[in-house]
């Protein structure tokens, strides 16, 4: 609501094309994480692993908003950046929750 409010303020036109599409992705993302943590228990590297690959490609969408809304030069430079990076990294999670002896190397070594 407060996104919309600005939005009327300064006579922007943005918040249909671009924030609320953004906005409701990410509240969809942070739901799920915090439902399927809150409820199940033993699978949370799964679940981090997966909303990383989620959240990468989401990147991808967030640029091509800003391309479309703003008309930015230059639309799909950036996002591959995070997309590779949290993709890998959600793969490594979800690697580290498969391997039990690797899971349980990391838990020594960092104190866990």
């Amino acid at each position: 609501m407060y996104l919309l409010y600005i939005d009327l303020k300064v006579d922007g036109g943005w918040f249909l094309p671009f924030a609320l599409p953004v906005t409701a992705a990410l509240c969809l993302i942070v739901t799920a994480v915090v439902t399927l943590t809150r409820y199940i228990r033993k699978g949370r590297l799964y679940i981090f692993g997966g909303a990383a690959i989620a959240l990468g490609f989401f990147m991808p969408l967030l640029e091509y908003l800003l391309h479309i809304t703003f008309g930015l030069p230059g639309g799909g430079i950036w996002s591959w950046y995070p997309l590779i990076s949290l993709v890998l990294l959600g793969l490594l999670l979800i690697l580290t929750a498969v391997l039990h002896p690797f899971r349980e190397t990391l838990a020594k070594k960092f104190f866990i």
